[in-house]
């Protein structure tokens, strides 16, 4: 999906500008690490010098969630896959700003118990 986006310079254009999602701002303001060595893989950056990575194995039927960690080194999950975090950038070009002072609640116990293999944090 990602490089027929870029194979289009005006849709290409259009996401990094309105849409914050710029698949050739490669260049994190810092590097990161998950908990219990996810992988991560940059796939975007935005005008405000924050990033969006694909979280977890690599593979062509794997669906990634999107982590998006700003410039202020604040971090969330925005979507749980590419294609919602392209929707989100679409739909919302100014969900960050939306975001703006937002802390996600911790992880609640229903969810962790769904998902054991989740790192459960400090």
């Amino acid at each position: 999906m990602l490089r027929r986006i870029a194979t289009d310079p005006e849709v290409e254009a259009h996401l990094a500008c309105e849409g914050e999602f710029g698949l050739t701002r490669t260049d994190p303001i810092g590097s990161i690490a998950l908990l219990a060595g996810v992988p991560v893989e940059l796939v975007a950056g935005c005008n405000t010098g924050g990033t969006h990575y694909l979280c977890g194995p690599t593979g062509s039927d794997r669906i990634r969630p999107v982590l998006y960690p700003d410039s202020e080194g604040h971090a969330s999950l925005i979507a749980e896959s590419r294609a919602e975090a392209l929707t989100l950038a679409i739909v919302l070009p100014s969900w960050h700003d939306a975001l703006a002072g937002f802390r996600p609640p911790t992880l609640n116990a229903d969810y962790l118990e769904d998902n054991p293999d989740q790192p459960r944090g400090p």
